[in-house]
């Protein structure tokens, strides 16, 4: 047998409910060939697509705020907290997913991420907009500039970190003034614009869509009206979030079955009393949630 976080860093990774589901461990010595990260197996009560790292902690400030800082490590969640940033949460060594912006929706309408400014970054901005676009989510974008992530941003100059977030640009419109501030032939312009719209095709709200249009318009030169004939020709993209048991608002699509078994186990997992009065019960419990109890 070998310890599976042997000479690592532990992080606790927590639900919703600050119950502990799931470790991360962080390497000490990055010398040889082993991870940098290694994360706690999945099981039932632990899935890296369905958690977010710091939401127990941070989900009061984001209710509170209406915005969630979103990062991609722990590190840089802890950083950002004793800088002063309690709306911090982050993934969990797995990419964004439609749960987590599901759970962060529920109580948020705002997104701050941060990317770098080079290709790759704005690149994977996009992504993040297309899939911030099917949750109805405002996003804005902060420019680390010469800072390598948060954390580094936080050790380094915590207070100009609170400001780069408190600051931080909408990031349409940071995708609008980099993609169309190259020279380029009409060609490489009639792409980006193409691009762009795309993007604004698949925001949720009609307000929005209407507002980027102008945005775009001033910024590239190119009338509204031919935005929109652009724009109609693209088609706006309804409906593609895909079905993991709740709707974009958050409320619930399971059955009545389903959501009384989620409450059962809560209750059974909670006091020691109640979990033994459950085990009685558990043929009742619908398929997902008896294996969960069982292997619990």
């Amino acid at each position: 047998y070998k310890d599976r976080f042997a000479r690592r860093i532990m992080f606790p990774i927590r639900n919703h409910l600050g119950k502990t589901i799931g470790f991360t461990g962080r390497i000490l010595d990055d010398s040889g060939d082993a991870a940098k990260y290694v994360n706690s197996p999945e099981t039932p009560i632990f899935q890296k697509s369905k958690i977010l790292y710091g939401f127990s902690k941070a989900k009061q400030a984001i209710s509170r705020e209406k915005t969630a800082f979103l990062a991609e490590g722990q590190m840089d969640v802890l950083m950002a907290w004793q800088s002063g940033i309690r709306n911090a949460v982050a993934v969990s060594g797995t990419a964004l997913t439609p749960s987590h912006l599901i759970t962060l929706r529920r109580i948020a309408d705002t997104v701050v991420v941060s990317f770098d400014s080079d290709e790759a970054g704005l690149k994977a901005l996009e992504r993040a907009l297309s899939l911030f676009g099917n949750f109805d989510f405002y996003v804005k974008s902060v420019d680390l500039g010469k800072f390598e992530d948060p954390a580094d941003a936080c050790r380094r100059d915590p207070e100009g970190f609170r400001k780069l977030v408190s600051g931080a640009e909408p990031a349409m419109k940071v995708l609008f003034k980099k993609r169309l501030a190259r020279p380029g032939d009409t060609a490489l312009k009639k792409r980006a614009v193409r691009g762009l719209l795309s993007l604004i095709s698949g925001l949720k709200s009609g307000v929005e869509r209407d507002m980027w249009l102008g945005e775009l318009s001033e910024i590239s030169g190119v009338s509204e009206n031919m935005l929109r004939v652009e724009l109609d020709s693209i088609g706006v993209r309804e409906g593609n979030v895909p079905d993991t048991g709740y709707s974009v608002d958050g409320k619930s699509r399971l059955t009545r079955a389903d959501r009384l078994s989620r409450r059962l186990l809560v209750v059974a997992f909670s006091d020691d009393s109640f979990y033994t009065e459950t085990e009685r019960y558990v043929g009742l419990l619908t398929d997902e949630y008896r294996k969960i109890f069982e292997e619990s």
